[in-house]
């Protein structure tokens, strides 16, 4: 869930995602500038300018919004923000060359963007705002609390994003069986209520049915130590309390490197042949995250005493690795960070001055390198 608060100032920012969790990524970079600015939240594809801001981050593909574009009506700032650290390719893939400022997660997609855009200037490492603290709705807040209370015990997140592998049908009675604390968190690949996207209707009605049993089957273990999280909350507000993340193949496997040791499956439900179901993201990326097959975890950890000892001795928290993907930026203050980057382009070029002016530039640059 995302929150919408909002200033009665002016100019406006748009933020533009598909959904909800697309939104996480850069919902304290919202907060920050709604001190100033009268942001909100534009959700779905097809969004374009209605006169209401001067301003746009973008976190969604670009191939999604034909009608985003810069203009004297309508947007005259454009910011692009990732929403997934996996995705490098995207700006070869996109069309960002009109956007002002790439504000991107860390050395990986600079160099990328860098190389794509064939420039240097106005591409910022920001860190990843997903890991600043956000408020909670109550349901949220409430199950963070109630986790927070638990007794310490190694604590294992299996967080799929594509549940139509039904790989938990394995791995999840093998985990409930080892000495750890289960958390079991779905990825919400629409929002409630919208539609599956256009060809991909039977794949996604297969990931929530799977979802469904899945769900229905950790509470079903009426376990104190088996726990489905709310399906929509911020996945990273969960990493503090986690050893070790089992996911598919998903860049969230980089996302938690900063906090404990990742694992990823390669899995992803994608056509009709399983022995060719393999396509693995972070581990191909990262050599930090770990690709193992539930034969290998098998392999690896045969038994508790294997599985402690594997949680004891593997906890990479292997720094260097995560932050080849992610700026190492103070939590609490990277959204602040990024919110500082896009309000000093919009003090630099109020209405009705250019773009174009040098001195301008040449002070946020000055700015842009105390975020290198």
């Amino acid at each position: 869930m995302i929150s919408n608060a909002r200033a009665p100032a002016t100019p406006g920012i748009d933020f533009i995602a598909h959904h909800a969790l697309q939104a996480q990524s850069a919902q304290s970079v919202f907060d920050a500038l709604s001190h100033r600015f009268h942001c909100r939240w534009r959700l779905g594809a097809d969004q374009a300018a209605d006169g209401q801001a001067v301003a746009a981050v973008l976190l969604d593909h670009r191939a999604f919004h034909p009608r985003l574009r810069k203009s004297p009506q309508g947007y005259r700032s454009l910011f692009h923000m990732s929403h997934d650290l996996g995705d490098i390719g995207l700006y070869g893939d996109e069309r960002l060359d009109d956007f002002d400022v790439l504000l991107v997660p860390g050395p990986a997609h600079r160099d990328a963007a860098r190389a794509a855009l064939d420039r240097h200037d106005r591409i910022v490492e920001v860190g990843w705002p997903k890991f600043d603290p956000a408020p909670l709705p109550g349901d949220h807040a409430a199950f963070l609390e109630h986790l927070l209370a638990l007794p310490q015990m190694p604590t294992v997140l299996y967080a799929p994003t594509w549940p139509n592998t039904w790989e938990w049908r394995e791995l999840i009675p093998w985990l409930a069986s080892m000495p750890c604390r289960l958390l079991v968190k779905n990825h919400i690949l629409v929002d409630s209520g919208k539609p599956f996207p256009p060809g991909e209707e039977r794949r996604y009605a297969e990931c929530r049915r799977s979802i469904d049993a899945m769900e229905d089957h950790v509470r079903g273990l009426a376990s104190a130590n088996c726990l489905v999280a709310p399906a929509s909350m911020n996945l990273c507000a969960l990493f503090p309390r986690v050893d070790v993340l089992v996911t598919d193949s998903s860049s969230c496997a980089m996302e938690f490197l900063p906090f404990g040791t990742s694992i990823e499956t390669g899995r992803t439900g994608a056509g009709n042949d399983p022995a060719g179901d393999f396509d693995p993201q972070g581990s191909r990326l990262c050599a930090a995250v770990k690709c193992l097959g539930f034969a290998d975890m098998k392999a690896r950890m045969p038994g508790p005493e294997a599985f402690l000892e594997f949680v004891a001795t593997s906890r990479t928290e292997d720094i260097a690795g995560a932050e080849s993907v992610i700026a190492a930026r103070p939590i609490g203050q990277i959204g602040a960070g990024a919110a500082a980057i896009i309000a000093a382009w919009l003090d630099l070029f109020p209405a009705g001055t250019t773009q174009f002016d040098g001195e301008a530039r040449r002070r946020f640059a000055a700015l842009r390198r105390f975020w290198r």
